[in-house]
């Protein structure tokens, strides 16, 4: 029998993992959505994460769109795209 990770269980992730992994879910949802269409369970089922963690993280949909904007701004700016 090996011993590890089995494929349904990954390891933790760190806090700014997850922080970037909802960032970018959120970016994906407002696209997708609109503002008014998106809602924290969207975003933290495309993150992979609880809801508890997007509040923890960003505060409120509001506080996460600015998360979002200022992260594209700041890519943009750096020429990461």
């Amino acid at each position: 029998m090996k011993h590890g990770v089995s494929p349904d269980t990954f390891p933790p992730r760190s806090h700014e993992a997850k922080r970037v992994s909802v960032v970018d879910a959120a970016a994906s949802v407002f696209c997708r959505e609109g503002y008014a269409g998106a809602n924290i369970d969207l975003i933290a089922a495309e993150a992979g994460v609880s809801r508890q963690t997007v509040y923890n993280h960003h505060g409120d949909k509001e506080k996460l769109f600015v998360a979002v904007v200022r992260d594209l701004t700041e890519r943009c700016n750096a020429g990461i795209f």
